[in-house]
């Protein structure tokens, strides 16, 4: 009867639902919680100052950087960002936008994950087991109300739709290769880093695929794949890359963000169940969760002796490689695994290696769906059982904040909170213009650095300022309160002017003459940034005809 009930699409989501509403029922209800990215709320803030002042897509935010502004979202993934802003538009404050796409991440990263192990099992059960193993993993745990991480719970919610579309596109499934680019856009578009960690998984995925089916003549159309979401997502991923120069990228890598202090230990990985809010620290005593999960890894150990003893031959070339894959993740993890770090240097950029735990903790919970082929079916509920009662009593303590704080949007952008929200990240972008971060937040309006001049008024946007002088001396310097960065022009009563930003903190400063003047200054494109722009336009085209070809 359960099994004729679980064909049932409506009684299945409304499963998956049920399964994952425990891990997210604690961020329903007022106010909001401490996280280590504590930046949800004011990125998100930005994002609305940039679209209701049509900068689109969205580069520079002006209250960032010690109120200076800089170029976050033109290197920082932009999407979770667009999404939250929308849900804003439609009524939601700032705050409950956060929590909403927290929610409906979780809930599409079930689906996802349910989605998949169907596909791969051929079996409800086993999705089920699979979805409860994936919502329940520690590490989102740690994402969601520990270190605050949104992007990367983005990203774990499109793992498992890119590795479902890539098995579909190898079976030569129709429209399979048009979500495969909607599912890889995504995640370029939400995390820089899940992107370097999933992408190389996902192709190692495909080449096993295609090889398994020698199904050749899809090859062309998965490298097309890829190619049309890096177009997709070219607006914002050309320009972090080619721009990286601008801004002091070396913060990024150094310091307690060296991928060196971060290894996680064996015992680590696989034994503790420790669970903190505190933080990775060097050496094994970290305040936080790093492992891929007790019941995860031995799931996924059973669902691989279950397939090797029940001879699913269709499986078993499937669960091996995922499961493969899994402990490969996992030693990358590992300072044995330091010489691999060493020779691909684009690494560093991860900074953390057990931010690999989100695919881990995929490939696991993938593979952990083999239980449910046991021929018995008493066995099957025992295992069932087990692992349900297992991952209640082990992780049903871990999602939930250490706190709850009854603040509003007003509190969370005034006051010291607004302080903290625009200093804490300060290096994270900062122009190599600034030789040094300012320790002080900017004035708002202009700063007469030589002779003598007035500021009359003036205003502000996302990416631009308009200033009304009146100088008194003959010749006078006005120092805007804002960082230069390759694109800024300025305009002195709408003819073009010469700048200059040859001091400590980067600044823009405009020499102006005798007599009452208009200053106009905004970030433009780069012959970068609008060739990117254009590239993601153009390619529409493709994925427009891939959506309407039939076969």
């Amino acid at each position: 009867m359960i099994k004729n009930l679980l064909k049932n699409p409506v009684v299945s989501y409304l499963l998956v639902f049920l399964i994952t509403l425990p891990a997210v029922i604690s961020v329903i209800r007022p106010g909001f919680y401490p996280m280590h990215d504590d930046f949800q709320v004011i990125r998100t803030f930005e994002m609305d100052k940039c679209f209701k002042d049509g900068q689109f897509p969205c580069r520079w935010v002006p209250d960032m950087g010690f109120g200076y502004g800089y170029p976050q979202f033109n290197y920082y993934a932009p999407l979770p960002y667009y999404i939250m802003e929308l849900t804003h538009l439609v009524g939601f404050s700032f705050i409950d936008s956060v929590k909403l796409f927290i929610v409906l991440i979780t809930l599409a990263s079930a689906a996802g994950m349910y989605l998949f192990a169907r596909y791969l099992w051929k079996n409800n059960l086993s999705a089920l087991i699979s979805t409860v193993l994936y919502v329940y993993l520690p590490f989102r745990a740690v994402d969601m109300y520990v270190r605050g991480a949104i992007p990367e719970l983005t990203a774990m919610a499109v793992i498992p739709f890119l590795f479902l579309f890539a098995a579909k596109m190898a079976g030569g499934e129709k429209r399979s290769v048009f979500w495969f680019v909607i599912s890889a856009a995504v995640l370029f578009l939400s995390h820089n880093i899940a992107t370097l960690i999933v992408t190389p998984a996902v192709v190692l995925w495909t080449v096993y695929l295609t090889i398994r089916e020698r199904n050749w003549p899809r090859v062309p159309w998965t490298i097309a794949g890829f190619a049309i979401a890096a177009g997709l997502s070219a607006f914002f991923i050309f320009p972090a890359w080619i721009e990286k120069g601008y801004v002091h990228i070396n913060t990024l890598t150094s310091g307690y963000f060296n991928y060196l202090a971060h290894y996680v230990s064996l015992p680590q990985m696989l034994l503790s169940n420790h669970w903190g809010y505190g933080s990775s620290e060097l050496g094994i005593n970290d305040d936080i969760y790093l492992g891929v999960g007790i019941v995860q890894w031995i799931s996924a150990l059973v669902g691989v002796i279950a397939v090797f003893l029940t001879k699913k031959h269709k499986q078993i070339g499937s669960t091996l490689f995922l499961f493969v894959l899994g402990w490969v993740s996992l030693f990358l993890m590992h300072e044995r695994s330091s010489f691999i770090w060493e020779k691909v240097e684009i690494l560093s950029f991860i900074q953390f290696p057990w931010r690999i735990l989100m695919l881990t903790g995929f490939l696991f919970a993938a593979v952990a769906g083999g239980i449910m082929i046991i021929p018995k079916t008493v066995l099957k509920w025992i295992a069932v059982g087990v692992v349900i009662v297992s991952v209640i009593v082990l992780y049903g303590n871990f999602f939930k904040p250490s706190q709850w704080l009854k603040t509003t949007d007003s509190q969370k952008l005034t006051g010291e909170a607004w302080t903290k929200s625009i200093t804490a990240s300060l290096y994270d972008y900062l122009p190599v213009s600034a030789k040094e971060g300012p320790d002080y937040e900017a004035k708002g309006e202009p700063v007469v650095k030589n002779g003598r001049a007035d500021i009359v008024s003036g205003e502000r946007g996302s990416n631009w300022q308009r200033w009304n002088v009146n100088v008194f001396s003959d010749e006078a310097e006005v120092e805007l309160q804002l960082f230069y960065f390759p694109g800024f022009s300025v305009k002195v009563d709408g003819i073009a002017s010469d700048i200059d930003y040859d001091n400590t903190y980067g600044l823009i400063t405009v020499p102006l003459e005798k007599g009452e003047h208009q200053i106009n200054a905004r970030l433009e494109n780069t012959p970068v940034r609008r060739a990117a722009n254009i590239v993601s336009l153009l390619s529409l085209v493709p994925l427009g005809y891939i959506f309407f070809k039939r076969k």
